[in-house]
C-alpha cells in the first residue's frame, strides 16, 4: 500500500506521493526503452547462407510445416534438400548459429549444391506436422518416409533428402558433430555413385 506521504532517507526529508509517481514514470519509461532496445537472442541461420525459411503458422493444435514450395523449387534447380530442424529457443541451435558465422568461409561451398531449408521453431508447443503436397505426416511418420533410422528427435537435427522424400545420407543428431569444419563439411558433401 502506499501512502500519501514516504519517507526517503533517514526520514529527514518528505517527498509528496506525485513525486513518487513521476520518479515511477521515469523508471517505467527506462525500463521499456531499455527492452525495445535489446534484442532478443533467437538462433537462426545466417541470411548469408541464403536459407529458405520456414516458420509454422501460430495454432494451438499443431506446427504445420509445409515443404510443398520447397519441394517444387530443389525439383526446379535439381538440388537436394538440406533440411534444418531447428528451435529460436535452443542453446545448441545458437551454437551452430556462431559456428556458421565464425567459420563462413570454411563450410560455405559445403552448401553450394544443396537448397538449404531452415524451419524455425520453439522447442516445446503443439505436435509437428509436415506436409507435402496433399500429404500431412506426423514427425514419426515423417521420419519413416524418409527412411530415417535415429531412433529420438532432438534439437537441432538435420536431413539430407532428395525432393521426393527419400533420404539420401543418414546424418547424425546433435549439434556436437557440426561443430568442427572438416567433420561438417564431411557431413554435407553427397557422394557420387
Amino acid at each position: 500500500m502506499i501512502n500519501d506521504q514516504a519517507y526517503l532517507g533517514d526520514g529527514a526529508a518528505m517527498k509528496k506521493r506525485s513525486t513518487y509517481h513521476a520518479s515511477a514514470g521515469a523508471m517505467l519509461s527506462l525500463f521499456m526503452a531499455a527492452c525495445l532496445c535489446s534484442q532478443i537472442v533467437v538462433a537462426d541461420i545466417p541470411d548469408s547462407y541464403k536459407p529458405v525459411v520456414i516458420e509454422p503458422p501460430f495454432s494451438f493444435g499443431e506446427r504445420l510445416i509445409d515443404l510443398t514450395l520447397v519441394i517444387k523449387k530443389a525439383i526446379s534447380e535439381g538440388k537436394p534438400i538440406l533440411l534444418y530442424m531447428g528451435a529460436q529457443d535452443c542453446p545448441p541451435c545458437r551454437q551452430y548459429e556462431q559456428f556458421l558465422i565464425q567459420h563462413r568461409s570454411e563450410v560455405a561451398a559445403a552448401y553450394e549444391p544443396l537448397m538449404l531449408v531452415e524451419v524455425r521453431s520453439w522447442l516445446k508447443g503443439p505436435q509437428i506436422v509436415f506436409q507435402a503436397g496433399d500429404r500431412r505426416f506426423s514427425l514419426t511418420e515423417f521420419k519413416a518416409v524418409l527412411g530415417d533410422k535415429n531412433k529420438v528427435f532432438t534439437w537441432p537435427y538435420w536431413w539430407l533428402i532428395s525432393p521426393d522424400l527419400k533420404q539420401i545420407k543418414q546424418l547424425p543428431q546433435g549439434s556436437s558433430h557440426y561443430l568442427t569444419v572438416d567433420n561438417h563439411n564431411l557431413l554435407l558433401r553427397i557422394d557420387k555413385p
